[in-house]
């Protein structure tokens, strides 16, 4: 599999050239001042597509869905569990695991991977996220701009598809392997295999060291859906598509699944 991040994908019945290009849902030092290069290609597309519009995104819409109803977070867990998790949040993050007494443990456990990672000196704190710096540069060139799925679809997607007991299993799980260690060198990997454009190793790596991560859920469902919104709108307009970069490798990937429909697909080498 050719080493790009952006990828071509016509012929079909296709309009023209349409573009997806795999995004990391941070700012990238060594990426971020690169991005301006995609600029033309965005520019010859009259559709950009993110995984959300960034310009309809209400957190209020988001939160609801991780908001717990008519329970709080401890009654997730065995009572022995609660214990464990507290303190080693306390421990780890310096966290009081009190001021998320009311949050479902899926989207504590979203805060604390991006905690995580914002720790790495591969990412640019100074900066927006790879999908924000692509979405301005839309924007500024006055392109329709458009989401393959809603900030609440994404939100119930997150905190919504599995019971709160599983969350906690899959939370606890977690924890306890970033507690073991197993997980050294993961995150260079991650981020050695995104800047060189390796889909291919992102993808193994990812279901290699993804605990508590539902890749039906989060990934293949979802390419599905997407897919089925491409064919619909390829036809009609040329479009830009930016979503996070492990939706599309693998078999029940993007690019997979397009090739599948009968499209064209090959990698973009820019400079």
């Amino acid at each position: 599999m050719p080493k790009s991040l952006l990828w071509k994908v016509s012929g079909h019945g296709a309009k023209g050239d349409c573009y997806i290009f795999g995004t990391f849902h941070l700012g990238i030092k060594p990426n971020a001042e690169k991005l301006a290069q995609y600029d033309s290609v965005i520019n010859m597309c009259e559709v950009f597509y993110g995984e959300m519009n960034l310009d309809s995104v209400d957190q209020n819409n988001i939160l609801k869905h991780a908001f717990l109803k008519g329970r709080n977070l401890e009654s997730c867990f065995k009572p022995e569990d609660f214990q464990w998790v507290s303190k080693h949040l306390k421990d780890s993050n310096d966290i009081d695991i009190a001021d998320y007494k009311k949050f479902k443990p899926a989207f504590i456990q979203t805060v604390l991977a991006a905690m995580e990672l914002m720790k790495s000196k591969n990412v640019d704190d100074k900066n927006f996220s790879i999908d924000q710096k692509l979405f301005s540069m839309a924007k500024a060139r006055h392109k329709k701009l458009r989401g393959l799925e809603t900030d609440e679809k994404q939100a119930s997607m997150l905190f919504d598809e599995t019971t709160v007991e599983q969350q906690a299993t899959n939370f606890i799980e977690t924890l306890k392997k970033e507690n073991e260690k197993e997980d050294t060198g993961m995150l260079t990997k991650l981020f050695d295999y995104y800047k060189a454009g390796d889909l291919e190793n992102l993808n193994k790596l990812a279901n290699e060291t993804e605990i508590g991560f539902d890749k039906e859920v989060l990934l293949d469902k979802r390419n599905k859906n997407w897919v089925d919104i491409f064919s619909d709108q390829a036809p009609k307009q040329t479009m830009f598509i930016a979503v996070g970069a492990l939706h599309l490798p693998g078999n029940i990937g993007l690019l997979n699944l397009l090739k599948l429909k009968g499209y064209t697909v090959s990698a973009v080498m820019l400079k």
